[in-house]
């Protein structure tokens, strides 16, 4: 029995546009559902004014992040120290790509600062000093992730995306197989 490969193509291409129109459908909607979930103000291991200090615990395998308002456009100073129980300075790392801006009704989250400590190591107190004259929001963003992977629409959504890609490449594999 020989296969139909443009019947195959066709029906992968038609596959592939609904899912693609379903992403678009439901993607406000995931917008508004991982919105709160990305806001420092909501989820927030610690909240700091210019001057205040606060003891942290750190979970081994998370990455946390540091974020200031950023007001003028340039990125803001880290202007922080995060210290061990032993006084012993931890400087973090600076933001890469995947640290980006956090836009959140219309306040712009920069990150300034990221510490991941590895699995398995000892849960201490850490103490965050804010030595900067703004607000210091620091945010475990592997707790986000982990929130926002649990919730059905944004899988739903990462779903339809997906397959309607992989669909739309099957589609185009079978049309040049023709």
């Amino acid at each position: 029995m020989a296969v139909n490969f443009r019947r195959v193509a066709q029906w992968s291409s038609a596959i592939s546009v609904l899912l693609l129109i379903t992403f678009m459908a439901v993607l406000p909607g995931t917008y508004e559902k991982m919105e709160p979930m990305l806001d420092p103000e909501q989820q927030n291991v610690a909240r700091l004014e210019a001057g205040e200090s606060a003891s942290v615990d750190f979970v081994g395998g998370h990455v946390y992040v540091a974020l200031r308002v950023n007001e003028g456009g340039d990125a803001p100073a880290a202007e922080l120290r995060l210290l061990d129980e032993e006084n012993q300075e931890f400087s973090g790392d600076s933001p890469t790509r995947i640290h980006v801006e956090r836009l959140v009704n219309g306040t712009s989250y920069a990150p300034v600062r990221v510490w991941c400590f590895p699995n398995g190591c000892d849960s201490n107190t850490y103490t965050l000093h804010n030595e900067g004259d703004s607000v210091l929001w620091l945010v475990d963003d592997t707790a986000s992730d982990i929130e926002s992977l649990t919730e059905p629409l944004v899988l739903a959504t990462f779903g339809t995306c997906c397959l309607g890609v992989i669909s739309g490449i099957i589609a185009l594999i079978f049309a040049i197989l023709m």
